[in-house]
């Protein structure tokens, strides 16, 4: 079903997503471009000032972590009447805290209000009375439509909020570009002359648990190659891997490189690592699942989950399974039954086909 006129949707952005980047940036990227392509438009809201929210058919906010100015746009949207929607990108807290080490001395309740306060773009009375916790709540009790990539995901946002999003959520798995793979080739090792490598991609910081995959390794003589930006609010974080890197003379680090250079080393790599300590779904899981590269995850990733398939999977916070895990599937490459071309480009066709009838059907 076709929408019988041109729809003008809002997307609600973290401020830093064109310099900060992230799975979330492909993601919101490539659905804008779809979008315009089929003949929509679309604008990407970084700062709430900047749009009249009443000009739009539709708000879709994105990232369930994130409240900033989401919340006052959110507020907006609800007293205009207009439509809105929310791609989760669901990280369960339970699995990963960064605020627990303070937990110690800090009662929660207080703990919730500093993080809603410092968080909100223009604090109120009103979300003064209102945990993170809540506020996400009522995101999430109050939306149109909530857009996930799997069962599981659902699953988890509804035990963790003690709320149902059954009759509102769709299954809406992210694609990746998939023309820009096809021309993909040895650029990698050609440049840096590295063989026989495992590969870990993604920002530095804690949340994707590059510090444990080095200590994991420390012994081995495996070939370690790391791409990604560091995280400066993880700056001791990001210390500590950098020592470690200099510890090993196996372990090589790349902070950045051209898109096509990243795609060239997850194609030619022995093993992919995605051992994030919470991983919602995992875009170079995607890419290497595209190439066939052999891949491991996190435990906590939905990644399977979304593609009904079955990779190996590793409990991220133990050092000593990590090491175990990368050993086994180094030595035993899974057939995972890796899906052809022809049945991605049914996933690229179904983000948009999905994402456009979940518009049509809160707006009918």
């Amino acid at each position: 079903m076709k929408p019988k006129k041109k729809l003008h949707i809002l997307f609600s952005v973290r401020a830093d997503l064109q310099t900060k980047l992230g799975g979330d940036t492909q993601h919101i990227n490539y659905l804008q471009k779809l979008l315009k392509a089929a003949g929509h438009l679309v604008d990407l809201a970084y700062n709430h000032y900047e749009y009249k929210v009443s000009n739009y058919d539709i708000v879709h906010f994105f990232n369930l972590s994130i409240i900033d100015h989401n919340y006052t746009i959110f507020l907006q949207a609800k007293k205009d009447n207009v439509k809105t929607c929310f791609t989760s990108i669901f990280q369960n807290p339970k699995l990963y805290d960064p605020y627990a080490p303070y937990s110690i001395f800090i009662p929660k309740f207080i703990l919730e209000k500093s993080k809603t306060l410092l968080s909100l773009s223009k604090p109120s009375f009103k979300t003064f009375f209102k945990s993170h916790y809540g506020l996400r709540q009522e995101f999430l009790n109050q939306c149109d439509q909530v857009f996930c990539n799997s069962t599981q995901e659902v699953k988890d946002i509804e035990s963790y909020y003690s709320l149902s999003i059954q009759n509102k959520s769709t299954l809406v798995i992210p694609s990746i570009e998939l023309g820009k793979l096809e021309d993909v080739g040895d650029e990698f090792v050609n440049k840096f002359n590295h063989k026989n490598y495992l590969i870990v991609v993604g920002r530095i910081e804690k949340l994707k648990n590059q510090v444990r995959i080095l200590k994991a390794l420390s012994d081995t003589d495996i070939t370690l190659v790391f791409i990604g930006v560091p995280n400066y609010n993880n700056k001791s974080f990001y210390n500590s891997f950098k020592q470690l890197i200099s510890y090993n003379k196996r372990a090589f680090y790349y902070p950045e490189l051209p898109r096509k250079l990243v795609l060239s080393a997850i194609k030619n790599a022995q093993l992919v690592v995605q051992a994030s300590c919470v991983e919602n779904f995992g875009f170079v899981s995607l890419e290497a699942h595209y190439f066939q590269t052999n891949l491991l995850i996190s435990e906590n990733s939905y990644f399977n989950s979304a593609m009904k398939i079955n990779y190996s999977q590793v409990n991220p916070y133990s050092i000593e399974a990590i090491k175990s895990t990368i050993l086994e599937s180094l030595a035993n490459k899974k057939d995972t039954k890796a899906e052809h071309f022809s049945e991605l480009l049914k996933i690229e066709n179904a983000f948009l086909a999905n994402t456009l009838s979940s518009y049509l059907k809160i707006l009918s």
